[in-house]
């Protein structure tokens, strides 16, 4: 589970560069793509958090 957060908050900060630039840029689409990636990593946390993936890894002792 821990290593799941790193890489999803390592993603995260990515895409916050990506989006920064972006916005400096007035590129609208591509902030709005990021925008949209960071609310699928949210998604993912809560996933990890509540779905088949907190099953999976209570079930597997979080390894695999």
């Amino acid at each position: 589970r821990e290593e799941l957060y790193v890489a999803l908050e390592d993603a995260q900060e990515l895409l916050s560069e990506v989006f920064s630039f972006a916005c400096s840029e007035n590129l609208t689409e591509l902030s709005r793509l990021m925008s949209v990636a960071d609310t699928m990593i949210c998604e993912a946390f809560e996933e990890i958090e509540c779905g088949e993936t907190k099953d999976y890894l209570e079930n597997h002792n979080g390894l695999e």
